[in-house]
Order: C-alpha cells, then structure tokens, then sequence
C-alpha cells in the first residue's frame, strides 16, 4: 500500500493541529489522537469498536504510536497499521484528509 508524500504530510498536519482528530468508521475502527492540540508529543491509538445490539458499549486500543509533532515516520507507521485493520484505502484517506 503506498501512501504518497503529499497524503502523510496532510494526515500529518492534521493530527499535530487537531486534538480531537478521529478517522475511520464509527462502528468498526478508529484511529484516533490523545491529548491537547498544543502538545508536542501526543499518542494515536487504533481502537476496534465494540458494539452491543448494536449500539457502541466500548473501545479495544488495538495498538499505541507515541508521537512527536511533526514525526512523518510515525503517522506513516500508523497509518498502515489502520489501513491492514480497518475496511479503508487511500483513496477513502485522500478524501478524509482533503478537508484539512
């Protein structure tokens, strides 16, 4: 799966800008950012939703990526990490991401 530059710089700015940043579909997994927006080191954590009588009871963190702001190699590493989890692709990321 090949993430072009462009895409993981945006994906990149977006998770360094945006405290509340949640990508994915809410009934199946997501990829999201802990922290404030003004920190410099923050954590992206995978989560599979749990649901029951489909309603959302939980989250099961799948996986952690501690993250300095700026860190491209690590959003990358995230990244395709959700994308071999989840049912999404680039072409779903390009267009999540062409609002930031």
């Amino acid at each position: 799966m090949e993430i072009s530059d462009i895409l993981l710089q945006k994906i990149t700015q977006a998770f360094d800008s945006d405290g509340d940043i949640v990508v994915g579909e809410e009934r199946e997994l997501i990829m999201i950012r802990t922290g404030d927006s003004s920190d410099e080191e923050y954590t992206i954590s995978i989560e599979k939703v749990l649901l029951n009588d489909d309603e959302i009871e939980d989250y099961e963190i799948l996986q952690t990526f501690s993250m300095e702001k700026g860190n491209s190699e690590t959003i990358l590493e995230a990244t395709k990490s959700f994308l071999e989890k989840s049912s999404w692709n680039t072409e779903k990321l390009e267009k999540f991401f062409s609002y930031y």
